[in-house]
């Protein structure tokens, strides 16, 4: 019916002009005219100009409104940010904690496998000593015949292969060697959890004070906010695209902080 309401107002056109005349006032291609299409066509208005032409006395005001908003939606934006990085940082301190107890388990056991090598050690040694003191006893006492006995069964036991006494002692080295490695490894493995550790409070304070920031953001930009709207003049129109904006803005907000859900 939009060709009919131009024919009653005067405008009278060929069918191609018709078509032409309905397309230049179709601004969004649906295929319908409305009212506020017709006018701006009407009157040759720019509709950009129109969609962005301030719809108040105070501009100033209402331009303010709009960078406090946004400055308190990059605020959230960064404070959003630095709760991911402390996330990060806290999983990863996590991670250097559990490789610091995984260090310390490695040490402890290693520790374990070095007094079990010594008791080995000493046991050998012991034993030798034992074996070796009893006969030099019994070679300068008693019968001449248990004497030459024992003399004889003490060079048998000094020419003996020493291999159990010396595997002792390579074993306990080896294993001295192994604690002391993996002390090393338990020691920088602490350091490197506490580090971590610091860093993932640090990064937990820099996100608490960055949300801190936009919530004192949000809490001027909405007092300001509520300031123009009590003074006459101020665009209805703007004012709520503002509070809406500010409105989903706030859903990112925690809600102990004044978010919404």
């Amino acid at each position: 019916y939009a060709h009919r309401f131009l024919e009653h107002f005067g405008e009278t056109l060929t069918v191609s002009e018709m078509r032409k005349v309905l397309r230049d006032i179709d601004i969004d291609n649906n295929k319908n005219v409305s009212l506020s299409e017709f006018l701006i066509f009407n009157y040759k208005v720019d509709w950009h100009e129109l969609v962005n032409a301030a719809q108040s006395d105070n501009k100033e005001e209402i331009d303010e409104a709009v960078r406090l908003v946004q400055q308190a939606m990059s605020s959230m934006d960064i404070a959003r940010e630095a709760r991911a990085a402390a996330s990060k940082a806290e999983t990863e301190a996590g991670q250097a904690a559990q490789a610091a107890r995984t260090a310390e388990a490695a040490q402890l056991k290693a520790e374990a496998a070095v007094k079990q090598a010594l008791a080995e050690l000493e046991a050998e040694e012991k034993a030798f000593s034992d074996r070796k003191s009893g006969l030099e006893a019994k070679s300068e006492t008693g019968g001449l015949v248990s004497k030459n006995k024992a003399k004889n069964e003490l060079q048998q036991l000094l020419a003996e292969d020493p291999l159990p006494l010396q595997r002792a002692k390579i074993n306990q080295g080896a294993t001295v060697r192994a604690a002391q490695k993996s002390s090393k490894a338990a020691a920088r493995a602490s350091e490197e959890a506490e580090a971590a550790a610091q860093r993932a409070r640090d990064a937990t304070a820099a996100a608490d004070a960055a949300l801190q920031e936009a919530v004192d953001n949000f809490k001027t930009a909405e007092e300001f906010l509520e300031e123009v709207k009590s003074k006459p003049g101020s665009g209805k129109g703007s004012i709520w695209w503002i509070e809406r904006e500010l409105y989903e803005a706030k859903k990112y907000l925690p809600q102990s902080k004044g978010g919404i859900r």
